[in-house]
């Protein structure tokens, strides 16, 4: 029973979801109070873009769930995604505690962004070395490739940074994402 549960990806991406989701809503609660009663409140300053002052490191939630859900999807990851997703994920997530906690400069952030976008591009999968013809390109030098695909990350990731000062668009912007990506794969 527990065989046939498991080998259909319709349910096991149900259960997937839906595991994600309850351990987002039980675990954000919990980090609020820990936030309120250290005093890890964001204080709105010139740069905010929010008038109240906000709990930070909510990401928390977030990094530990992705990490729950490439051990549950694992027998799915064929090409191994999900060992270096989640070996640049961590990078990314101790960046952005520290930047929760005590402000990290912005070279460290890109510095820390560059990296773990270098650990998935040793997935094979993420590597582009064709362009089939875009701006009249076809194969590219590995050298370019990985050059091109960290600064298209890099930009990728900083601009939705750039978006997530101001509360609820990062949230909406990434739903409308994913439900395309959903749909299209």
């Amino acid at each position: 029973m527990l065989q046939e549960i498991t080998s259909n990806i319709f349910i096991v991406s149900f259960l997937t979801l839906l595991g994600s989701f309850m351990l987002v809503y039980l675990i954000i609660p919990r980090i609020i109070w820990i936030v309120y009663s250290r005093d890890l409140i964001d204080r709105p300053d010139v740069r905010s873009s929010h008038v109240v002052s906000t709990p930070t490191m909510a990401g928390f939630s977030f990094f530990l769930t992705l990490v729950m859900l490439v051990f549950f999807l694992k027998s799915w990851d064929t090409e191994l995604v999900g060992i270096n997703l989640v070996a640049g994920l961590t990078i990314i997530f101790s960046v952005g505690l520290k930047d929760d906690l005590v402000l990290a400069s912005p070279k460290a952030k890109l510095i820390a962004e560059a990296i773990a976008i270098l650990f998935l591009l040793f997935c094979n999968c993420m590597q582009v070395i064709s362009l089939d013809g875009f701006l009249g390109l076809y194969n590219l030098p590995m050298a370019v490739s990985v050059v091109f695909m960290v600064i298209m990350l890099l930009t990728i990731i900083n601009a939705y940074n750039l978006i997530d000062g101001i509360d609820g668009l990062a949230a909406i912007v990434g739903m409308v994402i994913f439900s395309i990506y959903a749909l299209i794969f």
